[in-house]
């Protein structure tokens, strides 16, 4: 968090100013994970006009941008959602014009129209709901965030050493995605998939314990990387499986085969911070058996697997993990989950420990 300096924001006319950046130095996120890039307005000011500009088209226009009515202060959120590539390439122009009155009345009996709102009684909700609601930062980050937002206003100075980014990371387990599925290649329900897993943890009774991060159209430089970045608890593999490995993408989108060897290789890299491996692909029994040798609990498909029993599996398999389960019983339940829908397959996955 840092305060903006005074040339970004120009005062064009009485209480209209204007705020103007790039997206030099803004941290983006891969598909599926948002991050925002948050305009706190001054005390009890009622934001008449927002002007949002951005050079780029973006297919999530609707969602870019939010307001959420705090205590004493309106916030703008402005989405910062795409792929590395597409933001990153060039600086992207990034203009905000905001014109608003510092009127304490206006700003407690009138509502903006499109103040963020509550699914519960249609009001808007504070600062600390959105943050947490959106999962942008657990509940103890966000307590040290508006510590620090309060000395900040307080204006005392106050001197103390620099904190990395990363210092203040959570504590929560990371379940890592890996999503492939080359042009060429059969049709997997994989944003079905994710979809159905993330709603189910972020309404378990331990949504706050894991962090989801998601790589889709993987290569096998991506999946290095975001090992290497992320450091998960937790891996999952969504997409097509061979006796001989996993198959992920080529540069131009194609079938890339990442055989067993490699694959057990890579893992073993990450031994004692990976837990458990799901390859929820055909024919990876083969592939989780050789990654088991350094990681504690894997699971493989010991044959071709149809796409809505491989989807149940993992849902019924983070239920589980998200209610606080160990990986044993999670497997249990992913299983049950094929049965109870009245699915074939349940003997196809196998756990395999260390």
């Amino acid at each position: 968090m840092r305060k903006v300096g005074s040339k970004r924001l120009k005062e064009i006319g009485y209480r209209q100013f204007e705020f103007c950046t790039n997206w030099d130095n803004i941290p983006v996120q891969a598909s599926y994970e948002l991050y925002y890039y948050s305009l706190y307005l001054p005390k009890f000011s009622y934001p008449i006009n927002v002007d949002f500009e951005l050079s780029i088209k973006n297919q999530w226009d609707d969602r870019l941008i939010k307001f959420v009515k705090d205590k004493e202060r309106y916030i703008i959120y402005i989405a910062c959602k795409g792929s590395d590539d597409q933001f990153n390439k060039r600086p992207q122009d990034l203009k905000l014009t905001v014109h608003y009155e510092i009127n304490k009345n206006l700003f407690e009996n009138k509502q903006v129209e499109d103040t963020e709102q509550s699914w519960k009684d249609k009001s808007p909700i504070s600062n600390r709901e959105f943050v947490k609601d959106s999962h942008l930062m657990k509940g103890f980050q966000y307590d040290k965030l508006e510590n620090l937002i309060e000395l900040i206003n307080s204006g005392h100075r106050f001197n103390s050493q620099k904190i990395k980014l990363g210092e203040i990371s959570s504590k929560a387990k990371k379940i890592l995605f890996v999503l492939a599925n080359p042009l060429e290649s059969t049709r997997l329900r994989l944003d079905e998939e994710y979809r159905e897993i993330e709603n189910g943890l972020r309404l378990s009774n331990g949504r706050d314990n894991f962090e989801l991060k998601i790589t889709t159209a993987t290569r096998p430089n991506d999946l290095r990387r975001e090992m290497l970045r992320y450091e998960p608890t937790f891996v999952h593999f969504s997409g097509h499986g061979h006796k001989d490995g996993i198959v992920l993408e080529n540069e131009i989108g194609e079938v890339q085969l990442v055989n067993t060897q490699a694959l057990a290789e890579l893992f073993s890299l990450f031994e004692g911070k990976t837990e458990c491996v799901l390859l929820n692909s055909c024919y990876s029994e083969e592939q989780a058996k050789a990654i088991s040798i350094n990681i504690p609990f894997v699971i493989g498909m010991n044959n071709s697997i149809p796409d809505n029993t491989a989807i149940q599996f993992a849902v019924g398999f983070y239920d589980a993990v998200g209610a606080g389960r160990n990986i044993e019983e999670a497997f249990k339940f992913g299983k049950n989950a094929i049965n109870i829908n009245s699915i074939t397959g349940q003997e196809i996955p196998q756990l395999i420990k260390k």
